[in-house]
């Protein structure tokens, strides 16, 4: 049994709801939630709840009622549930693999066990089986939001890695980017300097960075490091979640595309299929949308030349289908690249246009989790579809 909380700003109030009781509509479960104080049946948010199939009963105050029966509804109309679907009060207490426990809110914020900070999504009593909440924690000093396959259990592995235009986080990442309907683990990594790594909070130290000399100083170095560190990340994934052990499945988006570029090319491990959205195929394409002429030299150019994947395609070719996500109103350069590579892969690759998208795939600030946005969803389900063809081939 879990034990769940949820409060309401304000009230002071908290309740713990029961266990699930008989079977629902659709193979969700009902709910009945018994809470502290007088048991009285709270005939608003019954008739919310059997409007939906559900068996609800609730001894709350009227606050509380209208944060239950929203997350009623959406549940009923949504197939997918989401960190910034859930309202900042709801907490609770879930076990962790170790058999720990840690208590997390709705972003996921909470105490550590294990290298597991927390769940972030609905609380398991709200949806039951159907979509497990999301994990965060670290992984070699690598944070990363996890989200498990419904069932929960053992399955195969997809590992990506976010942009640095919003969203520029791997909690954001996964909300724009959930792949909800894969029966396998999305554990989305972060990258150098974003989101829990953030220097004081902002993206000020990297921003100073990109000024000080954006391709020796920001772009190559966090490619590099990110590419350098996910052998030891990827260990402690297999250790601390349980994902199969056979080939992974690789995302990523704009500098993160560059990422999983280079662990395709250059790692050891078995990749089942990759996939990269707006991707920084060439890094010198990258390094042109800064302003000013960029003073290379024979450093700089090593570097640019060890990410340029259309020159580096015969090294990518034969390693795993690869599937390139490129929006129509991406930078001009960036799509030209996305082009020629899927061009110069021929059966290796396929190319997926989004018509209407720019470069971003959710609004600024991009940090948090925020709710999809129409075209990436669009996205969304083109890597679905994509993942989904290639992973029997998994295993």
């Amino acid at each position: 049994m879990l034990d769940t909380e949820v409060g309401v700003p304000g009230t002071g109030r908290r309740t713990t709801p029961g266990p699930h009781r008989g079977e629902g509509p659709a193979g969700r479960p009902p709910i009945l939630v018994a809470g502290m104080g007088e048991r009285r049946a709270a005939a608003r948010g019954r008739r919310t709840a059997r409007e939906h199939g559900f068996d609800f009963l609730a001894p709350l105050d009227d606050a509380e009622r209208a944060v239950l029966g929203d997350l009623l509804a959406r549940l009923a109309d949504t197939t997918a549930w989401h960190p910034a679907h859930t309202p900042a009060s709801a907490r609770w207490t879930v076990p962790t693999r170790r058999g720990r426990t840690t208590r997390a809110d709705a972003r996921g914020h909470g105490g550590s066990a294990g290298g597991v900070h927390g769940f972030c999504g609905p609380p398991p009593w709200i949806y039951g089986a159907r979509m497990p909440p999301a994990i965060t924690g670290t992984a070699a000093g690598v944070p990363f939001t996890a989200l498990p396959p419904a069932h929960g259990g053992p399955a195969p592995l997809i590992v990506t890695w976010h942009m640095l235009d919003a969203p520029r986080s791997d909690a954001a990442f996964a909300a724009a980017l959930p792949m909800d309907d894969l029966p396998a683990w999305r554990v989305h990594l972060g990258m150098p300097m974003c989101g829990a790594r953030m220097v004081d909070g902002s993206m000020d130290a990297g921003a100073e960075l990109m000024r000080k000399d954006v391709l020796m100083a920001f772009l190559y170095p966090f490619v590099r490091q990110a590419t350098e560190e996910f052998p030891a990340a990827l260990a402690a994934i297999r250790a601390q979640l349980p994902v199969d052990d056979g080939p992974i499945g690789l995302l990523g988006g704009s500098l993160g595309g560059a990422v999983a570029l280079r662990v395709l090319a250059d790692a050891e491990t078995p990749v089942f299929a990759a996939a990269v959205v707006n991707p920084a195929i060439r890094l010198r394409s990258v390094v042109d949308l800064f302003p000013g002429d960029y003073p290379y030299d024979a450093d700089s150019n090593k570097a640019a030349d060890s990410l340029d994947f259309v020159a580096r395609a015969n090294t990518l070719a034969g390693r795993a289908p690869l599937l390139v996500v490129s929006g129509e109103l991406d930078h001009p350069g960036l799509r030209a690249d996305a082009i020629t590579l899927v061009d110069a892969l021929g059966d290796d690759a396929e190319l997926l246009s989004i018509p209407g998208l720019a470069h971003p795939l959710a609004d600024e600030p991009g940090i948090e989790p925020a709710p999809q946005l129409p075209l990436a969803r669009e996205v969304d389900a083109g890597l679905t579809r994509w993942f989904g063809r290639h992973l029997p081939a998994a295993g």
